[in-house]
This record gives C-alpha cells, structure tokens and sequence, in this order.
C-alpha cells in the first residue's frame, strides 16, 4: 500500500498515540506500507511542528522538532510531483461574455 499523508495526520502521528502513530509503527515494521511525500509537504510539516501552539506537545514527546522531522523524512520516498496542465485554458463564460 502506498501512502500520502497530509500534515495534519503526520503531525497527530507524531505527537499523539492514536490510529496515525499505530499507522507510522506499521510503516517502521514494514508491513506492505510505504509514505510518499513532497518537498513541499515536509516544508509545511517543518513549520508546523515549530508552531508555538504545539510547543507544548512537543516537549510532552521530550524530541525536538527537528528529531521528530528526520524521523518522519527517514520514513518516506520523496517524490518531485508532475506537472499537471490546466483543464480548462480560460472560464468558457468569458469567452460568451466578449
């Protein structure tokens, strides 16, 4: 199975021991899963986890942000997404509008 996970999940996986940290451990245990990521979604978990809101859970799992950020990256295959062209070049509207 392969796995995108948004930030929010990772963030609860991370700091909590709910189903997502249950999610991770698999992952660890390598149980026919595998996470995929981006860039750009390792560059938003990184600002959230240094979010001051979550100071405090962060200092409860007794890791830094940073540690808890390498942990999650050792995990996943980064991926450089495709791009994707437009569908629709212009509003179809417009054009009945000129």
């Amino acid at each position: 199975m392969r796995l995108v996970l948004d930030t929010n999940t990772v963030i609860s996986a991370l700091l909590w021991k709910g189903a997502p940290h249950h999610l991770l451990v698999s992952v660890r245990e390598r149980r026919d899963i595998t996470l995929h990521s981006s860039a750009r979604l390792l560059a938003e978990l990184a600002d959230v986890l240094a979010r001051s809101k979550l100071s405090a859970a962060v200092l409860a799992s007794t890791e830094p942000p940073e540690a808890l950020f390498r942990r999650y990256v050792g995990l996943v295959r980064i991926h450089a997404p495709a791009l994707v062209a437009p569908v629709v070049a212009a509003d179809p509207r417009a054009c009945l509008r000129a």
